[in-house]
């Protein structure tokens, strides 16, 4: 019988311990005469730096900054444009805080009646996406901005168009309201398991990149040509060790391209639907794979992030990590994330090669890839690796007479003290074996 090589990447899975946590605060009150506006803020931060936007619709109209004083207070005025309804942000010390308010007279405001879902029950298959349409009355509505929330995000998601997922079977509520929460409707939502054998959806469609639409092709290639990488890393070499930092403005201008990209694109097919693993930042570094390489996103980073809904994609020279949105977005506004990527030691090597089979080979290097959040007080928690995309690029001189499609990625489970084999997939454009840590 003829012996298949299987590549190999070593992942160590925990479970997540949780930890009872302080939230710090910030507060705006927001005072508007005309075109006067007064920003006034507390927060928990004494003497820090304090950042602020607002805007309607893409166009940005006030930026500055500022430092709170010794009680943590800050403030702002400043002159915009008449009868518009304007969104803001403020950043105190990496913690964000958004707020709204309206140069319109509020004398003329028109007020919602209703929101009404155009439908009340939805059936749908785990990985599956189904976009709810809202009704608003009446039409002409001043202020139609709805927030969209899910009862249990482990069975289904929403996001802020009214876009379901499945995620797995079950039962939940996904509610729309307006902004003052006056008016809502309900959608009651039963997602059934996958059919097995079947195309599946949502991230597997990522593994099928010839079945996928031209467009979704062209706009991953546009996402990717905007990565970080080089110049734009902050590299600092310790030992055997390679930190790597990026600047949290470097990543906002990173996501205003990535956003008019896809802008562009949805333009270009109105019914186009973007998985997890396409809305990200990539980050590309060129690592020896003989150092230890720890990847730190600093609190305003991943709250940008977070902000937009977007994950981050990290490409080493023999392999890709793709973190999606959903493994930050519960990330404490206070919490930094490192991604630590190490070569194991040879005492370690030798147990995965004598786990392994004989008809089995490793043809890759054995890491351990961790994620961490940690807090200001430098106090780590490690995170499991589910729901995190692997990939692993392949050296085609290992594999004369050798089928591609048998290659597995493995990662050690250390709560069954076993090596388990992912569902795996050669993606010949890429030259790589990807899979989904389950």
């Amino acid at each position: 019988m003829r012996k298949f090589l299987r590549s190999f990447i070593a992942l160590q899975l925990v479970i997540m311990s949780m930890s009872s946590t302080v939230f710090a605060q910030v507060d705006v009150k927001v005072k508007v005469d005309g075109s006067e506006v007064a920003i006034d803020g507390t927060s928990d931060h004494a003497l820090q730096n304090v950042m602020i936007q607002t805007w309607n619709g893409d166009t940005k109209y006030y930026i500055d900054a500022d430092k709170t004083d010794v009680n943590g207070k800050f403030n702002f005025k400043f002159k915009t444009k008449e009868n518009l309804d304007y969104s803001g942000k403020v950043n105190v010390g990496g913690e964000l805080k958004d707020f709204q308010f309206s140069t319109k007279d509020s004398s003329s405001e028109i007020k919602v009646e209703s929101v009404k879902f155009n439908k009340n029950n939805l059936e749908i298959k785990e990985g599956k996406s189904e976009k709810l349409e809202v009704t608003i009355t009446p039409e002409n509505a001043t202020n139609k901005k709805l927030i969209f929330k899910s009862s249990d995000e482990k069975v289904a998601t929403v996001d802020k168009s009214g876009e379901v997922k499945g995620v797995k079977e079950g039962k939940a509520e996904i509610e729309v309201a307006t902004k003052d929460g006056n008016k809502k409707d309900k959608c009651i939502v039963v997602v059934t398991k996958r059919s097995s054998g079947g195309s599946g959806g949502g991230g597997g469609a990522s593994f099928k990149p010839g079945k996928e639409d031209k467009n979704l092709d062209e706009l991953k290639k546009e996402l990717n040509s905007i990565s970080l990488t080089g110049k734009e890393l902050n590299i600092e070499k310790i030992g055997d060790k390679e930190i790597v930092t990026v600047d949290e403005h470097k990543i906002a201008s990173k996501l205003k391209e990535a956003e008019n990209i896809i802008k562009t694109m949805k333009e270009k097919n109105k019914e186009l639907k973007l998985s997890e693993d396409v809305k990200n930042i990539s980050i590309k570094i060129s690592d020896d794979s003989n150092k230890n390489t720890i990847l730190r996103l600093n609190k305003s980073g991943i709250n940008y992030l977070k902000d937009k809904e977007f994950g981050i994609k990290l490409s080493f020279k023999d392999s890709e990590i793709n973190l999606p949105y959903n493994k930050i977005k519960n990330v404490n506004l206070y919490e930094n994330v490192e991604v630590r990527k190490n070569a194991v030691k040879d005492n370690v090597k030798r147990e995965v090669i004598n786990s392994m089979s004989s008809e089995n080979k490793i043809v890759s290097p054995v890491y351990n890839i961790e994620l961490y959040k940690i807090d200001d007080h430098k106090k780590e928690e490690k995170l499991d690796m589910k729901g995190t995309k692997i990939g692993v690029k392949i050296n085609n001189s290992d594999l004369k007479n050798i089928s591609k499609n048998s290659l597995k990625i493995n990662f050690y489970d250390s709560k069954e003290k076993k090596f388990v084999a992912l569902k795996s997939k050669y993606v010949a454009e890429a030259n790589m074996v990807v899979s989904e840590v389950k």
